[in-house]
């Protein structure tokens, strides 16, 4: 059987008038002759499909995901549900009776919520492309010292720089693997998020200081302003 030659400006349709099976097709480029077997291909692909353990727990839809990536992932999914709890813990503490400190309360309670968002964002993510989420045991609170309103911050302060270092590592990881579409996303979407949310912390510590710990009215006045910001 003799494959039938289209020049490259034709429509590869017009090919399949011929008695010829699609991937039989060849397109002349002028400098040689190059066949296009797009069913091979696919044929190809699906063998390796089906000669695949069955118990491997690869996902079928994984297509350049590399497994750096699907660790760092997982590391990054665990860091936020972690800031969440920690948190949430300090919500429950500042909205207490016998602290009312309404404004850091509301805070938190949002930054928990906002945390657990990003977590899901990523763990849907790393569904679509076809990795596996593994979580990790959560860490307990008492790393925290409720009582001073300024240490509390500026420890906040520090495990939000942590974590901007986990995104930045992420970064670096999806760069390496030279996935174009992780590295867009960590980039645009969380890191400069990140430098923004540092910086603010950064900016509560320093007014604190100000303050000091033992100034109840202080503290008490600068809750009242801390819980009408919009955060």
């Amino acid at each position: 059987m003799v494959l039938r030659s289209c020049a490259i400006t034709e429509i590869p349709v017009a090919c399949f008038s011929c008695r010829l099976w699609p991937e039989q097709v060849a397109y002349s480029t002028g400098a040689g002759t190059t066949v296009f077997e797009p069913f091979k291909e696919i044929e190809e692909a699906e063998l390796r499909v089906l000669h695949q353990d069955d118990k491997s727990d690869r996902s079928l839809a994984r297509l350049q995901f590399a497994d750096t990536s699907e660790s760092a992932m997982n590391d990054q999914i665990n860091v936020l549900y972690n800031l969440s709890y920690i948190y949430h813990s300090l919500f429950a503490y500042f909205d207490c009776d016998d602290v009312a400190l309404l404004g850091f309360a509301r805070y938190f309670k949002e930054e928990s919520d906002h945390r657990r968002q990003r977590a899901e964002e990523l763990k849907e993510y790393q569904n679509v492309r076809g990795g596996r989420v593994h979580l990790s045991p959560l860490l307990p609170d008492e790393i925290l010292d409720f009582d001073q309103v300024r240490k509390t911050m500026k420890l906040v302060t520090g495990l939000e720089k942590l974590s901007t270092e986990k995104f930045y590592g992420l970064h670096k990881v999806a760069q390496e693997a030279q996935d174009k579409h992780l590295s867009h996303l960590i980039k645009s979407r969380y890191l400069a998020e990140q430098i923004g949310i540092v910086k603010r912390l950064a900016e509560y510590v320093a007014q604190l200081s100000l303050i000091g710990d033992e100034d109840g009215h202080g503290i008490y006045y600068f809750d009242r302003e801390f819980g009408t910001e919009e955060i």
